[in-house]
């Protein structure tokens, strides 16, 4: 069974610019170990089939204590690139403990990161730590303004997927997303076989973004937490670096 919602404005994410610490937490990846890296130069293929480059359970590097199940697939889908010369990007630890989606203007391309233990194996993760934690927090370090991320994730019956929306971010920001959404609805998160996250899942184009950590958490602390629903936050582009 697969459900698959696009997050409105319901204010069920929660982002806080200020540092956060959680009582509790789950790491699933905090991108200090196993660099990976994926680079894809356009233009397109002709006929605009999709370019996809996967590098599978950490590259070859092992089994790694701050991954979530050890291991990490990354995939970057290159959807369109105008000319030559072209490229899209995507990293994990493109500086240490960070990982970054970037692509050139006019790319439109997509990065996943997934967490399925060796060779899809399974986790078999307990992500509410013994019903200590009940939310996903995400620390986002840049995005640019329009770029969505998703998070999905498998209990070994059931998928369910969240699509939740950026504001121009240039300093590390926390994001929250609990597990009673209803977009997780009938999920068992203390039982999760499989999680991925994507970075501008729907391919927008020339946008980046970088992200420094996924977890599981419980209450934040402090509790005084902005709010924020989709769409309402009116801020100009921040763009990271210089596009070629």
């Amino acid at each position: 069974m697969f459900k698959r919602f696009l997050l409105g404005t319901t204010g069920v994410v929660f982002a806080a610019s200020m540092a956060t610490t959680a009582a509790n937490a789950l790491l699933i990846d905090d991108f200090s170990e196993a660099t990976m890296v994926i680079a894809i130069n356009g233009p397109e293929v002709a006929g605009g089939t999709d370019q996809v480059v996967t590098l599978l359970d950490n590259n070859g590097a092992g089994f790694k204590s701050s991954i979530v199940g050890g291991y990490r697939d990354l995939t970057t889908t290159l959807v369109a690139s105008p000319v030559a010369g072209r490229f899209t990007r995507a990293d994990a630890n493109l500086v240490p403990g960070e990982f970054s989606h970037s692509q050139d203007n006019g790319v439109r391309s997509r990065s996943k990161l997934t967490y399925d233990g060796l060779a899809g194996a399974g986790l078999g993760a307990d992500f509410t730590d013994g019903g200590l934690s009940d939310k996903f927090r995400l620390v986002v370090t840049y995005a640019d303004l329009g770029i969505d991320w998703q998070i999905e994730v498998f209990d070994g019956a059931n998928t369910a997927s969240i699509i939740f929306p950026s504001f121009a971010i240039s300093s590390a920001t926390n994001f929250f997303i609990p597990f009673s959404s209803v977009e997780f609805a009938g999920i068992n998160f203390g039982s999760i076989q499989r999680m991925s996250f994507t970075a501008n899942v729907n391919s927008v184009a020339t946008l980046d973004t970088a992200v420094s950590l996924i977890e599981t958490v419980g209450v934040p602390e402090p509790a005084s937490l902005t709010l924020l629903g989709a769409g309402i936050i009116g801020l100009g582009a921040i763009k990271r670096r210089r596009k070629a």
